[in-house]
């Protein structure tokens, strides 16, 4: 379900995105009201191992382990992701750990400054599986972000944090992690 917002732009934003805003700020007024140490970590594209069934590497992976075709919303190809992984989130979220007097109050993005563009990511798996994926363009859906950028200037500001793991290294991990630990399985 899509809940949509018309402005200027004909933005669209998805029901997860508004929830996310609330929630938010629900934890972010307990700052400002001075009665809890808080702040609100953004994450951006996460994937790596355990990541969930219906994201897009995961969903690549399973498709090539299994001959099956990857249905790709028409258009998806162009958008463009700060694709992030798991152990680099992990990284964001322990450096707040003993750090609340200098984030508190703040919202943190946690991702990395690289963007790719979804076919990219496609392209970069196609590499790390050294095969060419099958995939059939279903039609497009409404509420789709064109773009998230993760901005980590205040993270890293604040926190010293950097993403390490580069697009092909984090695909390799999550490959090799699906191929022992889900491919017997599914």
């Amino acid at each position: 379900m899509v809940l949509m917002i018309y402005s200027k732009n004909q933005i669209l934003f998805s029901l997860q995105f508004l929830g996310n805003v609330l929630a938010e700020q629900l934890v972010l007024q307990k700052s400002r009201e001075n009665k809890m140490k808080t702040c609100s970590l953004r994450l951006y594209s996460v994937y790596g191992p355990r990541e969930r069934p219906e994201k897009m590497y995961t969903q690549l992976i399973a498709s090539v382990e299994n001959d099956e075709i990857f249905s790709l919303y028409e258009g998806s190809e162009k958008h463009f992701r700060s694709f992030t992984y798991v152990d680099d989130v992990i990284d964001g979220v322990v450096s707040v750990i003993g750090n609340e007097n200098i984030v508190n109050g703040e919202v943190i993005n946690l991702g990395n400054e690289a963007e790719y563009s979804t076919q990219e990511g496609i392209e970069t798996m196609e590499a790390v599986i050294d095969r060419k994926i099958k995939i059939n363009s279903v039609s497009r859906r409404n509420g789709g972000q064109l773009r998230t950028k993760a901005n980590i200037d205040k993270v890293k500001r604040l926190l010293n944090y950097h993403p390490e793991t580069s697009l092909i290294e984090g695909v390799k991990k999550q490959t090799l992690w699906y191929r022992s630990n889900l491919s017997k399985v599914l």
